[in-house]
């Protein structure tokens, strides 16, 4: 049980890697190795295009990341008894192919790339003081009083399929694009206190761009130079009309006389459109230098545009029962904030056939103060990767850890949340497990690329 309860079975999933994209995408090789100016695979075409002008001839790899989410607990002061932890699981595979058609010889390289920049998935069971419950607040006797317990369930994927290709300008200059057609699902289940909503699935299609550019001085220095658009979706809408609205008016007075105990107003039937809830515009820069034929380092720099497409996420219902409730749309403030992510790496040529890595990230956690949510929570800032690679011939078998250390995000008073929904609801005061709210998480990524070069 956790915090307000808040009964927990979480699998919050973040690569995902990039859901707290400030963990940054895990690119086997390079994670805080250089993104920008390292990548020399398929993973290039998601951080620098240009990379790609690096392959000689071609490459196809398979990238299989098994993320573990060991600790993500939440603890709420009205509600201190006992937590339940149950470890997640989630496997997050990618591919891609690079060619280079006219051989070493060509200037031109191209390739496509299959993956999942951003995906995010949370499993709660959340202990309400609604909804038919006695609250310990007015019933003290443990032996009668009883909550109620609702799911609180969010899985958001983003699929993204990227053609790709790259031009030698000279020999020490290359510039590259992609584009992303993009696609979206959204599946949401939200208690609020006095407010419940599940929308079904929503989902919707749409694209984005990247490009890049790398610029080698020398054979041991490199310098790259990358960004992408925003993901422009359409709104995410569902397919049949399974999405609901529940609110608990119990003992509130609206204008009609207090509503009895147990009094709950449900809008069915519905449809939902969602917007406001994007993959965000990046930046970056990396540096690689080799001092020697056996050790490599690297820097990279990112900054994201969270608050240009994370802001607020606007629902908006249509269809059966939404002429009878309060409001036709409702507006669901996450107030990201725009970040910045440091990371810093190495790779030691141990032999001709293994090379080790290891790096560290830090990127700043981006919910505003007062509006940390279970529904998406972005918690983590410090992570430290190791990694290897071993080399048969033309095949590379990489393996690398990420663990993100724990962190603590919380809301020290009412949430922002609860205040905007409060208002848009003409007052109604949710009070939403939300307010006094403290997230604690740590998690853990194992990966697997096989690398084949012809």
């Amino acid at each position: 049980m956790i915090g307000d309860g808040l009964s927990k079975e979480v699998k919050t999933i973040a690569r995902w890697v990039r859901v707290d994209r400030n963990v940054a995408r895990l690119y086997l090789q390079l994670e805080g190795l250089g993104h920008f100016s390292v990548a020399s695979d398929s993973t290039s075409i998601n951080t620098n295009p240009a990379g790609m002008a690096q392959i000689e001839s071609g490459i196809a790899d398979v990238n299989m990341s098994i993320l573990t989410f060991w600790n993500v607990d939440m603890f709420n002061p009205n509600n201190p008894d006992g937590i339940t932890d149950k470890d997640r699981f989630a496997v997050a595979p990618t591919a891609g192919l690079v060619y280079r058609p006219g051989g070493i010889d060509s200037r031109w390289v191209f390739g496509f790339s299959l993956a999942a920049p951003d995906a995010l998935a949370t499993d709660w069971t959340v202990t309400s003081n609604y909804f038919n419950a006695v609250p310990a607040p007015l019933n003290p006797d443990p032996d009668t009083n009883r909550t109620s317990r609702l799911n609180a369930y969010s899985e958001w994927i983003h699929l993204r399929l990227s053609p790709a290709a790259a031009y030698s300008i000279t020999k020490t200059l290359s510039v590259g694009a992609r584009f992303g057609l993009d696609y979206m699902t959204l599946d949401l289940r939200a208690p609020l206190g006095r407010a419940y909503l599940d929308l079904g699935t929503a989902d919707a299609f749409g694209f984005s761009f990247g490009f890049g550019l790398l610029y080698r001085p020398s054979d041991r220095l490199r310098i790259g130079v990358s960004g992408e658009t925003r993901a422009y979706m359409a709104d995410l809408d569902t397919r049949k009309g399974d999405a609901f609205v529940k609110l608990d008016v119990s003992g509130l007075d609206l204008g009609l006389g207090p509503f009895p105990g147990g009094t709950i107003l449900e809008f069915d039937d519905m449809k939902a459109s969602v917007s406001g809830f994007d993959a965000p515009p990046v930046i970056g820069v990396g540096l690689a230098f080799e001092p020697t034929d056996r050790i490599l380092v690297g820097v990279d720099y990112r900054y994201l545009f969270w608050s240009s497409t994370n802001d607020t996420m606007l629902i908006r219902f249509r269809g059966g029962d939404v002429a009878a409730m309060p409001v036709d749309r409702l507006k669901i403030p996450f107030r990201y904030e725009d970040s910045s992510v440091v990371a810093v790496g190495g790779s030691y040529k141990l032999m001709d056939w293994m090379v080790l890595r290891a790096g560290y990230n830090y990127g700043e956690v981006v919910t505003a103060p007062n509006f940390a949510n279970y529904l998406a929570p972005v918690v983590f800032d410090h992570h430290l990767t190791l990694g290897s690679s071993i080399f048969l011939g033309k095949l590379e078998l990489a393996a690398a850890w990420v663990h993100s250390f724990q962190n603590t995000v919380k809301n020290p008073a009412e949430s922002g949340v609860d205040q905007s929904v409060t208002k848009q609801l003409g007052g109604l005061p949710i009070d939403s497990e939300l307010n006094n709210m403290k997230l604690e998480a740590s998690w853990d990524v194992f990966a697997l690329q096989f690398s084949y070069r012809f």
